[in-house]
């Protein structure tokens, strides 16, 4: 039994003041992949798949190992009934965070009436992952397919996720819906990404609250230990709490020793209090991850003439 293509996607709430600097951000720099990612999860979460896939499109054309972009893109046809192409267009894909990629695939067998591949995806998932609120809905919709009785108590489960309780108050909105065409978006994976933007603008608005709602939620649903932590590194920041932000950045880069963001993070923060050798030693870590980064090489070759 195939299931309604609008019985996995929760409400998307966004804000209209957001809304267009993300448009005005993407149509100022079509050359960057990231800002063409976050345009096509903002047209997804309006509802508009077609302007979502051109945009995924675009991302992929800028840099076609972009992961998230693909499992994105492959959300979006899937939500379409466009089952083949969705499959198709993470064949080759890498995991850009453990377990996302075998949660896109139980999405797809889900809404292709395919409840047993969907079983057979989510047992790939981490265990760690299984509690998230995204993985649980995917997993009570299975369970709805598999039989009605555990998908009922497991909806109530869902329900009592501190994320999902925050949103949604009654099971009737959350579980499958009887109005055919109804559609919802927000819970697939890669929206940790566009909640986290949203938590950033809130906050350089002084909007703090709002921010760290954004910016739990985000973590709730997907995001990586290590994106939080910065994220919260950046909020502490922008609120004068720096030695919070430093601590942030430092179990940030525990967590995460392959992201360069709390390494460029701490390597500023301690130039600002002159620890010089410390700013080094994370810069020199930071250019390791993303050697790219031209801002990255200037700080370096700032601090080593600082030291001599």
């Amino acid at each position: 039994m195939k299931t309604s293509l609008s019985s996995v996607w929760p409400p998307a709430v966004m804000d209209q003041e957001f809304t267009s600097q993300i448009e005005a951000d993407a149509a100022s720099h079509p050359e960057w992949a990231d800002l063409q990612n976050r345009l096509g999860l903002l047209r997804w979460a309006e509802g508009d798949l077609e302007g979502a896939i051109v945009a995924f499109e675009a991302c992929l054309n800028l840099n076609p190992r972009y992961s998230w972009a693909s499992l994105n893109m492959a959300g979006c046809l899937a939500t379409k009934g466009e089952f083949s192409k969705a499959r198709a267009a993470i064949i080759d894909a890498a995991d850009p965070v453990e377990g996302a990629k075998a949660v896109t695939e139980g999405w797809i067998a889900l809404l292709d009436g395919r409840p047993d591949t969907a079983e057979a995806a989510i047992r790939r998932i981490p265990p760690r992952r299984l509690e998230l609120a995204n993985v649980l809905w995917l997993r009570a919709a299975t369970a709805e397919n598999r039989d009605p009785a555990e998908g009922a108590s497991m909806w109530r489960s869902v329900l009592e996720e501190p994320t999902i309780k925050a949103w949604y108050g009654e099971i009737d909105e959350i579980r499958t819906p009887r109005e055919p065409g109804e559609r919802r978006g927000g819970l697939f994976p890669g929206f940790g990404k566009l909640w986290l933007d949203l938590s950033q603008s809130y906050a350089q608005l002084g909007r703090f609250e709002e921010a760290q709602k954004m910016a739990r939620r985000s973590y709730l649903f997907w995001s990586e230990r290590g994106d939080f932590l910065h994220h919260q590194g950046v909020l502490c920041q922008l609120q004068g709490n720096e030695t919070q932000a430093l601590q942030c950045w430092t179990e940030a880069l525990d967590a995460a020793p392959e992201d360069s963001r709390s390494a460029t993070a701490l390597s500023f923060y301690y130039s600002r209090v002159g620890n010089l050798d410390a700013a080094m030693q994370h810069v020199e870590i930071a250019i390791d991850r993303s050697p790219g980064y031209a801002d990255l090489h200037r700080q370096r070759g700032l601090l080593a003439a600082a030291l001599g």
